[in-house]
């Protein structure tokens, strides 16, 4: 007589004595937290990796592991210009400067002073 195959989820239940469930509730608060702070999508996957035991492949050992995916804070950019030496710089090296005008770092440098 066949056995009835039991649900996936119940074997999932099983898994590490339940702690599985666990770490995946954990994970996936996590990476919710993460998903509401940035505004951005994230993404947990879970793998069960199967291999066969005993003589006649009668056993199976399942390997679970967890990969959450947080999204991030996006970081803000920084532009430069190339100049003919391949270096960067945050001046425009094909503009003119303006008379009288300074950069605040050659400002600060000249009298000393951070206004910080």
């Amino acid at each position: 007589m066949k056995q009835a195959i039991r649900p996936f989820d119940h074997v999932l239940r099983e898994i590490n004595n339940g702690r599985l469930i666990d770490e995946l509730t954990d994970e996936m608060t996590e990476v919710i937290s993460a998903i509401r702070k940035t505004g951005r999508a994230g993404k947990i996957s879970v793998t069960l990796a199967l291999h066969p035991r005993g003589p006649s492949n009668e056993q199976m050992e399942i390997r679970p592991s967890i990969k959450g995916t947080a999204p991030e804070l996006g970081r803000p950019i920084s532009l430069f210009y190339v100049n003919s030496d391949d270096g960067l710089q945050r001046d425009d090296p094909l503009q003119n400067p303006l008379p009288g005008m300074a950069s605040v770092v050659e400002a600060t440098e000249a009298t000393g002073t951070d206004n910080q």
